[in-house]
């Protein structure tokens, strides 16, 4: 069975309320990081604990648009997996903040001191071959199959899900993956840019107010040149 996994550890709001603080989520995100989905993936339990461990990391491909698995640690587990997309989509209102995927990377090269820098990529991101196989994205539209939309988050549960099944390893590299500041700053500037960033604000926003009010309160939470809401039934 698939197990919920939180990219920021629940046991620490304070550095929540830190990446709150520096612009790196929303502030408007809930308070608690158990609550947030854009914290939050499904994996099966082997992956969870290797992730938890600090054997890999995701890191989101601006170029791509995707998330990158990387078997930082090589383990010899992991390899399969390696240089490969993971089933997460840019577009999708819950997709995790590729901004605290940042912080989970620091931690999983400090963790592994002794592995390369840098690493070579492909030229092309592939995707995990399951992904294809399984008939889970098309390839027509540029987006996933899913049965069902994403869970309620209430609960602590949602996020969008990550599947991690066998494949091929990736083939040989065309570019490096870096970690500075300016991929930190380019991450950061598409994270603010997603459709899941634009979305935590109006989670947390009460519409109750007159149409002119909410035009108002729309146009401030995400800017002035998208539409705004529907009017309130009450004027």
């Amino acid at each position: 069975a698939l197990q919920h996994c939180h990219i920021i550890p629940q046991a620490e709001p304070d550095l929540w309320t830190m990446l709150k603080q520096r612009h790196w989520i929303p502030e408007e995100a809930k308070d608690d990081p158990r609550h947030e989905p854009r914290d939050s993936l499904l994996m099966c339990p082997n992956h969870h604990h290797m992730f938890d461990g600090y054997g890999f990391f995701i890191r989101y491909h601006h170029d791509s648009g995707k998330f990158i698995f990387i078997n930082y640690s090589g383990s010899r587990l992991l390899q399969e997996f390696h240089g490969k997309a993971v089933a997460l989509n840019i577009n999708d209102r819950y997709a995790p903040f590729p901004s605290i995927f940042i912080i989970h990377e620091r931690r999983v090269r400090g963790f592994n001191p002794f592995q390369p820098i840098t690493y070579d990529i492909p030229d092309t991101i592939p995707w995990q071959d399951w992904i294809l196989s399984d008939g889970v994205f098309d390839e027509a539209s540029k987006k996933f199959i899913r049965d069902r939309p994403p869970a309620n988050n209430e609960a602590g549960l949602g996020g969008s899900q990550l599947q991690l099944q066998p494949t091929t390893s990736a083939g040989g590299g065309g570019n490096t993956l870096e970690l500075n500041a300016d991929v930190i700053n380019s991450i950061l500037a598409a994270t603010r840019a997603m459709p899941s960033w634009k979305a935590c604000p109006m989670e947390g926003t009460s519409w109750d107010g007159t149409a002119e009010e909410n035009i108002q309160k729309y146009a401030s939470v995400v800017g002035a040149q998208d539409s705004p809401p529907p009017s309130p039934t009450e004027t």
